[in-house]
């Protein structure tokens, strides 16, 4: 039988870490980033230029696509939409 320092500290840690992961899990999901602390969300998109176009393709489940606006400014691709 092997003798184990107790260490006070040891549960806590353990708690600690297995919230930080808890909270992570949370705040990312397959496919999407999510900024808990401001609320914004970033859906994968796929961008790709054909000779005549850019096209855009992103998967927003809740959002309705009149609910979305893109926008073009100064070379910056702005998508915005509310869930």
């Amino acid at each position: 039988m092997a003798i184990i320092r107790w260490d006070p500290y040891r549960d806590v840690i353990t708690l600690r870490d297995r919230m930080n992961r808890l909270f992570e899990d949370m705040s990312t999901r397959k496919g999407e980033e999510r900024d808990i602390m401001s609320g914004s969300w970033a859906p994968s998109v796929d961008i790709f230029e054909t000779e005549n176009e850019v096209v855009l393709a992103a998967e927003i489940p809740g959002v309705d696509e009149k609910d979305v606006e893109i926008k073009v400014e100064d070379n910056n691709l702005t998508i915005r939409g509310e869930r």
